[in-house]
């Protein structure tokens, strides 16, 4: 999952039990005369469920859920403490190593290798220099999303000549790829093979034949190809 850490997961594996004890917890305790909290706490979770299953969710979608999951972790937690008195003093111990191991790992270099793919580490350095390189056409990968809003940040346009050069593949898509902005187009099929068309691709595409006119600089996970002068 893109957006978890693994092992860890968003609270630790080992909490799931924990969260749905403490669900039941709440439902039992819920009678004709509780009042008005539990009610809206467990409504709260119940939107949750029913949104699970009438939408496909993302980490985006079903963020709603994740404090009634705190919320009810912490509910069966204090429930076993009562009932087994070391449970709680060895729950605070365990989530205060599991943390620490957490940040040992997230501040890594494994995490960092992972972060640096996934957040497309040197493709706004192999932009600013692509465009240093060549007044002519730049043809970017689309084998990464939207890279079109890297060209945004790296060529910082105007609003009005932003809105007036961007073209969509399909404007009817409810998640719109760019075909082209200013004098970027995106995917090689899509790209004028010109003498001066610059080439900013992932290191693992396979080039267009550029013979031996072309040189190339790498930024990381990506390649600029350029024409020699």
């Amino acid at each position: 999952m893109d957006n978890a850490f693994e092992p860890y997961g968003y609270f630790y594996k080992i909490t799931f039990p924990f969260a749905l004890l403490g669900i039941v917890l709440l439902f039992k305790k819920q009678t004709f005369k509780s009042n008005i909290k539990t009610s809206i706490f467990l409504c709260w979770v119940i939107s949750c469920l029913i949104f699970g299953i009438l939408q496909p969710v993302n980490i985006n979608r079903i963020n709603i859920i994740f404090m009634p999951i705190l919320i009810c972790i912490a509910i069966a937690l204090i429930w076993l403490g009562e009932k087994i008195k070391p449970v709680f003093p060895i729950a605070i111990c365990g989530f205060f190593l599991a943390f620490i191991a957490f940040t040992i790992d997230y501040h890594g270099e494994t995490y960092k290798e992972m972060a640096d793919y996934k957040f497309h580490s040197g493709l706004l350095s192999a932009l600013q220099y692509a465009s240093t390189m060549s007044h002519g056409p730049i043809c970017v990968t689309d084998k990464i999303d939207m890279p079109y809003i890297y060209v945004l940040f790296v060529e910082k346009p105007d609003p009005k000549s932003y809105l007036d050069s961007i073209l969509y593949i399909d404007t009817t898509s409810p998640f719109r790829q760019v075909r082209s902005l200013l004098r970027y187009t995106f995917g090689k099929q899509n790209c004028f093979s010109g003498t001066q068309t610059v080439y900013v691709l992932t290191s693992n595409e396979i080039p267009p034949h550029l013979g031996n006119r072309y040189n190339y600089q790498f930024f990381d996970n990506f390649v600029v190809y350029y024409p020699k002068t």
